[in-house]
């Protein structure tokens, strides 16, 4: 889930929206004859259509010789998910970044290392989401070429970044910063700008996250323009609000307003409800630290219900709190008398 308020700057809480985990909405189920969380098994050019929500785990055994290469996609449907891939062994293998739309296609590409069944899992990214669908595709696999091994090598590096990044521990978010790093060198000698985008910007957010704000920010420049060439106008979206979070972070409040306007503009545009009640939240907070209660009221309260629509009750909780004290301190701004 993304939480509104997790950085502390001198004494003060302020609005932030990690990257890490996006949008999610509800739709109604696809109907599957596989039941939720038990291990089903994917065929080649058989899609598979299946419901999901909250905690549940689908889980999918892929049979591969060692050297063979296969892609997967995964297309979700009004909710946001995360796929991994693990080898014989349940290490992890391949995974999908975590930073797409509810509604983006994602897709797996690997070149097995070793032969024996390996295991897809799908998983929502919220414990709490309403149930959703998606449908999943398995290629036939075959030989490798050398740009998909090399690829496949790319995504291995991900991956290992992503799964350290998730532990929050700092030593662990340094070894990850190296796997990330590797992972973009490798996309670049691929001229694979979708690999690249999705590196540099897990990149950004963990420098983030260890203290680093400058390289975080340089990275966030870069994938800005590549998000952009691409016109990858969510992800583009989201990395305005990583921007603006860090610069609201360090006091730049004019500045934060200016990146989640941008972000709010994108989301709109594609009727992404959850991403601009985010953005709002965002904004409103920062009016909030400005002092301006009764523009962060306005704004908290077109957030709110979007929250509420969504399930997202940590976050219509911590608004609900924030609308509390901004009230209370209006009022009492509103009634204060100045002693002649």
């Amino acid at each position: 889930m993304t939480a509104l308020f997790p950085f502390q700057c001198r004494t003060r809480v302020l609005a932030a929206a990690a990257l890490a985990l996006w949008i999610a909405t509800a739709q109604e189920p696809a109907g599957s004859s596989i039941q939720s969380n038990t291990r089903g098994v994917l065929t080649a050019g058989k899609p598979v259509k299946r419901e999901i929500a909250g905690s549940e785990v689908h889980s999918y055994g892929i049979d591969l010789e060692k050297g063979e290469y296969l892609t997967l996609s995964i297309r979700p449907h009004g909710i946001e998910l995360i796929s991994e891939l693990l080898a014989p062994d349940d290490t992890l293998a391949a995974t999908t970044s975590l930073l797409h739309a509810a509604n983006d296609p994602m897709s797996v590409a690997y070149v097995a290392e070793v032969s024996g069944s390996h295991t897809l899992r799908v998983h929502p990214t919220r414990g709490d989401a309403p149930p959703g669908r998606y449908e999943v595709e398995m290629s036939a696999p075959r030989a490798a070429s050398a740009e998909e091994a090399g690829r496949s090598k790319a995504m291995r590096e991900f991956a290992q970044g992503q799964k350290l990044t998730l532990t929050g521990n700092a030593e662990e978010n340094k070894t990850a910063i190296t796997h990330y790093g590797n992972a973009l060198d490798l996309f670049r000698e691929m001229r694979d700008q979708k690999g690249e985008l999705m590196a540099m910007t897990a990149l950004a957010e963990t420098h983030v996250w260890f203290g680093d704000p400058q390289e975080a920010l340089s990275c966030y420049t870069r994938a800005i323009q590549l998000s952009h060439d691409l016109g990858d106008r969510y992800r583009e979206a989201n990395i305005y609000v990583g921007v603006g979070r860090i610069q609201a972070t360090f006091g730049s409040y004019q500045d934060a307003l200016t990146s989640y306007e941008r972000a709010l503009e994108i989301y709109r545009g594609m009727s992404a409800r959850y991403g601009e009640a985010l953005a709002l939240a965002l904004t409103g907070a920062t009016y909030h630290f400005l002092g301006d209660y009764r523009r962060a009221l306005e704004i908290y309260e077109k957030a709110l219900p979007t929250f509420h629509s969504v399930g997202d009750a940590q976050n219509e909780g911590t608004l609900l709190n924030y609308i509390g004290r901004a009230y209370e301190i209006s009022q009492r701004q509103s009634s204060f008398t100045p002693v002649p």
